[in-house]
């Protein structure tokens, strides 16, 4: 350690300044300087601009201070999310911070910028930062947290180093979650092909344009040969509402809820429990696929396939399971169908409003038309194309989450100077 020197954060900062606010009181979005807060800053220290709030060019100029330059680092100063930081990487050609953010420049030749960010990010600072956190109602912390937060800074050649090996991670996992995004959207345009146009005798998307003769009219248009439009109603034997029950933090049989239900599969985080004997007389069998009947309009008609992970569980009231004939609808199928958007946009059609919710019962729920191959075997050929896209989905969110941890280990290492960094 003997590279490092122990300050406070006070002693290589030239500058910590907060934003203004407007006389109105509010940021207006009529303005063309964008004015970044709290809100701006993700948890995961990067910059998010879903919302940005602006003033006017003439407020901006007359701001005494809050102008933000490349580089800067922000700290989100009250709120619920205080402590967050992130680094702003010169975005917009003029933008501000309001005043629920601080900005901090460091020492020229004493800190790196980047350094700075990494080393406030750090678990261990953050702690630091939360000690500093005054206020319940509404929890904040003020200028002088910069005098009691201390920080080990080595020469800047080495801060250059560190902040390098700590950005070229960064950048792997943001192009990880990037290609998981588009794999994600493109698994919906994947779902639409296979559940309009099916697949052939070869294992290929059948082509409407390229081979006509594949297909046939149908009251929904051009559907393949083979393939037949039911009512849901003729391919369910079995609709079901689960146990109504008070339910436990822990102890007795897992019970599945709404929450539990996540793109088509089985969450098993965040589980509640019951002992009651209805949990354990309503058990759930590999291949029941749970449909969420009743929420907010966003979250009804969620839909999963349970797999069989545990032999006991339950689930919840406001959940249906739905068991098809399997010799005409295979349940993974079912999953993929209610997990389409077109399907999701259908079924919809069948939510009846309550208070302050929506409702879609089973019996409405199969008043919906399926369009589906009469025979079992493709039905099973689809799913596997599924199941080897969300194979490659889940490979590399395995790839992001192992990042993630390198990281942290390296941010420990690194920033503790526990591992030598050669410059």
């Amino acid at each position: 350690m003997h590279e490092f020197k122990k300050s406070t954060l006070e002693e290589v900062l030239s500058v910590l300044e907060s934003g203004s606010r407007p006389s109105g009181g509010v940021d207006t979005e009529s303005g063309t300087i964008p004015s970044l807060g709290g809100e701006n800053i993700s948890q995961d220290g990067r910059m998010y601009y879903g919302v940005i709030k602006k003033v006017h060019d003439g407020f901006y100029r007359n701001m005494p201070r809050g102008h933000l330059f490349p580089y800067d680092v922000l700290i989100n100063k009250d709120g619920a999310q205080t402590g967050k930081v992130a680094i702003y990487k010169g975005d917009f050609p003029y933008a501000a911070i309001n005043e629920h953010l601080f900005l901090m420049r460091g020492k020229a030749n004493v800190i790196e910028q980047r350094f700075l960010f990494y080393y406030l990010f750090f678990e261990a600072t953050q702690q630091q930062i939360i000690k500093m956190i005054t206020g319940s109602a509404q929890p904040g912390i003020n200028s002088s947290f910069i005098k009691h937060i201390m920080i080990n800074v080595p020469p800047t050649e080495l801060q250059r180093r560190i902040a390098e090996i700590l950005n070229t991670i960064d950048e792997a996992i943001q192009k990880t979650e990037a290609l998981i995004s588009k794999l994600k959207a493109m698994k919906q345009g994947l779902l639409h092909d296979l559940l309009t146009c099916g697949l052939d005798k070869n294992g290929k998307l059948r082509d409407l344009k390229a081979h006509p003769e594949q297909f046939k009219n149908s009251a929904l248009g051009r559907i393949p040969k083979g393939w037949r439009i039911t009512n849901l109603a003729k391919l369910v034997i079995r609709a079901e509402y689960g146990i109504s029950v008070s339910l436990e933090d822990d102890n007795g049989i897992p019970v599945l809820r709404m929450n539990n239900l996540f793109a088509g599969e089985v969450d098993l985080s965040e589980l509640k429990y019951s002992k009651s004997r209805e949990a354990s007389n309503l058990l759930l069998n590999p291949r029941d696929v749970l449909f969420n009947r009743t929420n907010s309009m966003d979250h009804v008609g969620r839909t999963a396939i349970w797999r069989g992970q545990w032999k006991k569980v339950s689930f919840a009231s406001y959940l249906v399971r739905i068991v098809p004939d399997y010799s005409k609808l295979i349940p993974e199928y079912l999953n993929l169908w209610l997990n389409s958007q077109s399907t999701q946009i259908l079924i919809r059609k069948y939510a009846t409003p309550s208070v302050h919710q929506v409702n879609i019962n089973p019996t409405n729920l199969q008043k919906a038309d399926i369009t589906l191959p009469q025979s079992v075997e493709e039905q099973y050929t689809m799913v596997d194309a599924a199941d080897s896209h969300d194979a490659r989905i889940h490979t590399e969110e395995q790839y992001r989450d192992k990042l993630k941890l390198q990281k942290k280990g390296l941010m420990h290492d690194l920033l503790t100077g526990k591992v030598r960094v050669r410059v």
